[in-house]
């Protein structure tokens, strides 16, 4: 690509180019294999979420913390340090990141030494990512609200994921510009975080909704010492066991809006 730019580059300056025709076909071959590569990227993302579990990742000792976390340099903010735990994300992150860090050793041997280049089709790639994601979970009807809560948290860790994406950048060129260069990619993942922070908001506002239907309904009783609890009392528990413990912390503001509304 930098021969073929340089030599066009060199006909223009001695007047033997009066038209820019070979550079708009190099341009459009970027265009042409990078819409390639995207189509094989975002197929590979389809089975990803077509095979998403929601499972949160289990650490059992520090060769996983190594595996799941620190290769990537994601920051955790958990002070708990002891195994086993779980990640507050599931597989789906892990396998995203070892698809875009392959994509960007791709992208480098057509643009290795045109850094705006490089950085624009990494960003063009992370952009058809996201997209590729809405389409798929937006549309989904059949997510419940711990499934969607695990989906914002992918996403929130999928966008602290940046830095790593540019660590693989450097990697690749030895230029820590990419370090600065503002990937539009990012307002995409907010963009997108938001919309499911709005469906997780919606459907916990139904049950609530639900729940205060089915409590308004039922008559308070108070069973005598060492009897089993009514079920008015156990369906509560279970409410509360089911749809409030199982969503991670991140996520808590979101749930204290909706129920406070």
């Amino acid at each position: 690509n930098q021969e073929l730019i340089t030599y066009i580059a060199g006909m223009e300056s001695l007047g033997l180019m009066k038209n820019e025709s070979l550079m708009n076909v190099l341009f459009q071959y970027n265009e042409v294999y990078l819409d390639q590569l995207g189509d094989f990227v975002c197929a590979k993302i389809n089975t990803i979420c077509e095979e998403e579990s929601y499972s949160e990742i289990q650490l059992n000792n520090h060769q996983d913390f190594v595996k799941y976390i620190e290769h990537y340099g994601i920051q955790i903010d958990e002070e708990d340090q002891s195994f086993p735990r779980f990640l507050p994300y599931s597989m789906m992150v892990k396998s995203i990141n070892d698809i875009i860090q392959d994509a960007i050793q791709e992208i480098i041997i057509y643009n290795e030494d045109d850094n705006v280049l490089f950085y624009l089709n990494i960003d063009k790639l992370l952009c058809s990512i996201i997209s590729t994601l809405k389409d798929h979970f937006c549309t989904e009807s059949q997510m419940g609200i711990p499934q969607i809560a695990t989906l914002c948290n992918n996403i929130e860790y999928l966008k602290k994921s940046i830095p790593f994406y540019q660590s693989c950048g450097y990697k690749c060129l030895k230029n820590d510009s990419i370090f600065s260069y503002n990937f539009s990619a990012l307002a995409l993942f907010n963009q997108f975080k938001s919309q499911c922070e709005e469906k997780l908001y919606n459907q916990f506002r139904i049950k609530i909704n639900d729940f205060l239907t089915f409590v308004k309904e039922q008559e308070w009783s108070v069973k005598a010492v060492n009897e089993e609890p009514s079920e008015y009392i156990t369906f509560i528990v279970e409410w509360l066991r089911v749809n409030l413990t199982t969503l991670a912390v991140h996520n808590s503001s979101i749930v204290y809006h909706a129920c406070v509304t």
